[in-house]
């Protein structure tokens, strides 16, 4: 929560005046059923591997019957950042099971922050269900890329996932995370676990709306830190498995940001990626990653299977959704 709540230059009351928030007031309450434009308002210019309203068709379901998660929003990684042999879909088994959402390889990959949307009639209960389910999916992948090469999952009691709702009728920007624990019985299912983290009405204050976008938009900032560590962590196993030499350009591990910097608002950043596409710096946002290579090597210390069919949240449970 310290982490998320770090001020942001760009959201500065002088870079950020009240005129803006009546411009942001005016376009919510003439909204009706898109509403993404009112959004993109929040959320502020990023340039990020992101994706809109397509069903994640291509991976693992959570559920027997279950329909396939489809985030309003949703941002991931580049798709050249994991090393090809991880992206392989030969294997039935593989990693791209819970990580690769799209038969498209220019989509991105490994998403795990989320933003679902509704209009002034939406219903708020279909969309806390909905962002659940896209919770679900994003913490599942994690913590697959978190546990690859390993017998085992690790379970530390963190979130890794985050995400967002925002309903223009009321104006309401809820922030959440979603964690995993240890299945209830042997052999099961992880269990994975929703917080509310903050809630915010949009059309208060000034000073209210720019609180609520600066969590909002530290929230993208953290998770892409998460995806990072991950991918670079997944990136040397494979590497070591094919006796390469270590590639940066690979999901390097990123470094601590300075405070040198003066681009805008990287300042309050920690990390960075090696694409500089996805280092969010208030541009007009892109759907737009690179193109997977396609790799006929078998990967080498593939994590076992696991069953990953259900999952709890707190209030209500991605098998619903």
């Amino acid at each position: 929560m310290e982490r998320l709540g770090r001020p942001r230059p760009s959201l500065s009351p002088s870079s950020y005046p009240r005129e803006k928030f009546l411009d942001f007031k005016r376009a919510n309450t003439a909204a009706t059923t898109e509403i993404f434009e009112v959004f993109s308002e929040i959320r502020g210019k990023t340039v990020v591997p992101s994706g809109r309203n397509y069903p994640f068709k291509h991976l693992e379901p959570l559920a027997e019957g279950i329909s396939a998660a489809q985030p309003d929003y949703f941002i991931g990684s580049q798709p050249a950042e994991l090393h090809p042999s991880l992206r392989n879909d030969v294997d039935p088994d593989g990693l791209h099971r819970y990580i690769i959402p799209s038969n498209f390889t220019s989509r991105p990959i490994l998403p795990n922050h989320f933003t679902e949307l509704k209009g002034p009639t939406g219903d708020a209960a279909v969309m806390k269900l909905q962002i659940t389910q896209d919770l679900a999916v994003g913490a599942r992948g994690m913590l697959e890329m978190q546990s690859y090469g390993q017998d085992a999952p690790t379970y530390d009691g963190n979130a890794y996932t985050l995400g967002a709702t925002y309903h223009s009728g009321t104006a309401s920007l809820e922030i959440y995370a979603m964690h995993p624990t240890e299945p209830a019985q042997p052999g099961g299912a992880p269990q994975y676990h929703t917080t509310q983290v903050r809630s915010f009405a949009m059309r208060d204050t000034p000073e209210r709306f720019r609180e609520g976008a600066t969590w909002y938009r530290n929230s993208m900032d953290l998770s892409k830190e998460y995806r990072d560590t991950a991918i670079a962590r997944a990136n040397e196993i494979a590497r070591s498995g094919y006796g390469e030499a270590s590639d940066p350009s690979l999901g390097a591990p990123h470094e601590p940001q300075s405070q040198g910097t003066s681009t805008e608002d990287e300042v309050y950043f920690t990390s960075h990626s090696t694409q500089d596409s996805e280092t969010s710096i208030d541009e007009p946002a892109l759907d737009t990653s690179l193109s997977r290579k396609r790799s006929s090597r078998s990967r080498p210390n593939r994590p076992r299977k696991r069953n990953t069919a259900t999952s709890n949240a707190e209030g209500s449970t991605a098998s619903e959704s």
